[in-house]
């Protein structure tokens, strides 16, 4: 399509733009492009490929703008041009927060579990997370994840997060200052569906405290995997078919008061029962627009490979600490209130008990925690179906029309390393060979029962085990029978929902 022709000139300087829309929508068709040198203004309509050509009458610097659907963004390119060449560029269309990508290379990953990983897109040239301290303190080195105290971030992604409680009724409460968990910098208007500017002290010790992420897709090849606002699927936040705004993870392990499985600061977690009850306590919360639940296989990945964007590296207990030793302490959930989305200790103690923090207190560290809808059929010692669901009412059947399997681990009985991930969207790091070490590869072990059977899923990893810098943020422990429970093993609370 011809947005401007120069027909009486003897030389063209031809310019083609082309408009991508990664999201495959369409939105690529009918953009307005306009070229301009500041002399020389063209304006062109793109075709249904997302082309427009122009036929520029001077040279110089032409920068190339476009209009962009509602929710879209089209950033300005700049092109110099010389009179009589032929010249392409093209405009990308952004929805929501963007694209973060992490080139990977599985080589690398089996010895090098840092440099394995490198930023792109619009991560690109981001600081991770490192540094703690000798004893429980905010990482000392935040880089580009920081979320101010206002609420706010220059990163993209976690701009769009927030830390809030929300009432008995299941409605977003208080907005949280996310380097002081103990004050509120907002109240929610449920009428008007805003936030309004308001200060005081926090409901954390009687209210569901959540931390809130808004709608992520991803995707994945065997050297790249990317999170983003508009590629991909949205696995996380999809439960009974419904593709919700926020999905809600539980700032605390969860705290069951015999009725009901609460995220509670102050309050010791809850152990010693099993996951239909857990599960049948969650459910007993109230969510407007949503649900509520254990969280899920794909809830607590979506978690893990955020934690991998900010670290970039696979080894957790390095980059932000080992966590607790003694998991039955009435201490572990809060001690990081104050200490930013990340913090840890590159020590443990048998009689005091400490935490890590990445977003949410204790992934790692403290006691196992279940996770739901999700069931490990162990077809041999070295051959392990891993089924996960997205259900709104999930159970401990495993096989279709309930979960899908999502990967075949390899990985033998008992305790091993993954030296070896599987790369596919829905599965992205989980381990399908052994064979690495506390330093190498996945970092994390992860086990599996030798006997041929049906288990449960739990992750995080307690207590004598960190010592050997076995429990990190992808440690999983998939042996246990389906009416397990232990005084190390606890749960954690999910909601998903629509503002």
């Amino acid at each position: 399509m011809i947005g401007s022709t120069n027909a009486g000139s003897a030389v063209k300087t031809i310019l083609v733009v082309t408009i991508t829309d990664p999201t495959s929508s369409g939105y690529q068709q009918g953009r307005a492009v306009t070229a301009t040198n500041g002399s020389d203004t063209q304006i062109g309509t793109t075709d249904s490929a997302g082309v427009v050509t122009f036929y520029l009458r001077s040279t110089g610097d032409y920068t190339i703008t476009s209009d962009a659907p509602a929710g879209g963004t089209a950033s300005p390119v700049t092109v110099q041009v010389d009179l009589g060449g032929s010249y392409a560029t093209s405009i990308m269309l952004k929805f929501g927060w963007g694209i973060f990508s992490m080139s990977f290379n599985p080589t690398t990953f089996q010895t090098d579990p840092s440099g394995c990983l490198e930023y792109g897109d619009d991560c690109l040239g981001y600081t991770p997370v490192s540094g703690p301290g000798s004893s429980l303190a905010k990482c000392s080195t935040i880089g580009s994840w920081e979320m101010k105290s206002d609420g706010t971030s220059t990163n993209p992604l976690l701009n769009e997060c927030f830390y809030a409680t929300f009432t008995n009724a299941g409605v977003p409460h208080q907005k949280l200052n996310p380097q002081n968990l103990s004050q509120y910098i907002a109240t929610w208007d449920n009428v008007n569906k805003v936030w309004v500017a308001a200060t005081g002290s926090s409901a954390i010790t009687t209210e569901n405290t959540m931390f809130c992420i808004p709608k992520c897709y991803i995707s994945a090849t065997a050297d790249k995997l990317i999170l983003s606002s508009m590629i991909g699927a949205p696995f996380a936040h999809t439960i009974g078919g419904h593709t919700y705004d926020y999905v809600a993870i539980g700032v605390y392990e969860g705290y069951d008061d015999g009725s009901r499985l609460w995220s509670l600061s102050g309050k010791a977690s809850t152990a010693s029962k099993t996951r239909p009850t857990f599960r049948t306590h969650a459910r007993a919360n109230t969510v407007q627009n949503g649900s509520a639940m254990v969280w899920n296989f794909y809830q607590w990945n979506l978690w893990r490979i955020m934690t991998l964007f900010a670290m970039k590296s696979f080894d957790g207990q390095t980059k932000i600490g080992q966590g607790g030793f003694k998991y039955d302490g009435t201490t572990g959930q809060g001690l990081c209130n104050s200490m930013g989305p990340f913090a840890g200790a590159t020590t443990t103690s048998a009689s005091v008990s400490t935490s890590v923090k990445a977003f949410i207190e204790n992934p790692w560290g403290y006691k196992y925690e279940f996770i739901d809808d999700f069931v490990v059929n162990s077809v041999s010692s070295s051959s392990h179906e891993i089924w996960a669901g997205q259900n709104a009412q999930p159970d401990d059947t495993y096989t279709s029309p309930n979960k899908t399997k999502i990967v075949t681990s390899g990985v033998s009985g008992g305790g091993d390393f993954g030296r070896v991930i599987d790369t596919s969207a829905q599965a992205w790091g989980f381990p399908i060979e052994g064979g690495a070490s506390s330093t190498t590869g996945l970092c994390d072990r992860i086990y599996f029962n030798s006997s041929a059977g049906q288990y449960l899923g739990f992750v995080g990893g307690f207590s004598s085990l960190v010592s050997g810098g076995f429990a990190g943020p992808s440690y999983l422990l998939a042996n246990g029978a389906l009416d397990y429970s232990n005084t190390g093993l606890g749960a954690r609370l999910a909601f998903v929902f629509d503002l």
